[in-house]
């Protein structure tokens, strides 16, 4: 009787002490260190995008060329045509070994360049000038001007260094070309002499790519020169003036 007494008062002043026992707190040095986290590092850009992010602002470009220079890697292949009196008749296809055209008039330009460089735009002229060739193997004589009209839209990229902006585009479109020639002698006929004209012309597809540079001379003006060459072999070199967006 005496030991089921003990046992019923130790539980009961070991369940006291339990509840009254205060909680053990560690030392300083075995709490762990606080982790203090900086600014999360930015990512790396790659080259291209930091060019992209570089090339500033969108704008309008709007090209004037009066000038052209042009020529012929090859060969072209042009329609060849007789007047005599107030008929023409065609003769047949005439392979003009190439040659080089100076010329003026009127070649326009509008091209749109997004804040990113991607560059779009579209080009028309009209030029007239002389086409030189070493021999037209025709036995004719280029007499007059060639007349030359040109239509391409092209897709690109274009980049701005301080004053000069450089673009480059794939162009893609067709062009046509006319020269009258004359015969070195007239034609007889039965009972007359007819004089005869004579024609080349042609309509060729283009395709190729061009370069150029603006250089920016005011805040809405800018002087250029571009390049083209196609996949025939015909370049040309053109210059002028251009209006523009830029600040």
């Amino acid at each position: 009787m005496f030991g089921l007494v003990f046992r019923v008062v130790f539980v009961c002043a070991l369940l006291v002490g339990l509840v009254r026992a205060e909680p053990v707190s560690l030392p300083p040095a075995a709490l762990p260190a606080p982790v203090v986290q900086g600014p999360a590092p930015k990512p790396q850009p790659s080259p291209f995008s930091t060019l992209m992010e570089k090339n500033g602002q969108a704008m309008f470009i709007f090209d004037i060329a009066p000038l052209e220079f042009s020529g012929e890697v090859g060969h072209q292949t042009y329609d060849l045509t007789a007047k005599i009196g107030n008929d023409t008749h065609f003769i047949g296809s005439a392979n003009v070994p190439g040659g080089t055209f100076y010329g003026g008039g009127l070649n326009l330009g509008m091209h749109y360049a997004s804040s990113y460089g991607l560059r779009g735009g579209f080009e028309l002229g009209v030029m007239a000038g002389r086409m030189t060739t070493p021999q037209l193997g025709l036995g004719l004589d280029a007499s007059s001007l060639d007349t030359r009209a040109r239509v391409v839209v092209g897709l690109g990229f274009q980049h701005r260094f301080g004053r000069f902006i450089l673009h480059t585009e794939t162009q893609a479109g067709f062009d046509y070309s006319s020269v009258d020639l004359s015969a070195p002698l007239p034609v007889f006929s039965t009972n007359r002499t007819v004089d005869a004209s004579y024609n080349l012309s042609r309509y060729t597809p283009r395709f190729g790519q061009q370069a150029g540079v603006h250089l920016i001379i005011g805040p809405t003006a800018a002087l250029f020169v571009q390049a083209n060459i196609d996949t025939d072999g015909q370049y040309r070199v053109n210059a002028g003036v251009a209006l523009g967006t830029w600040k």
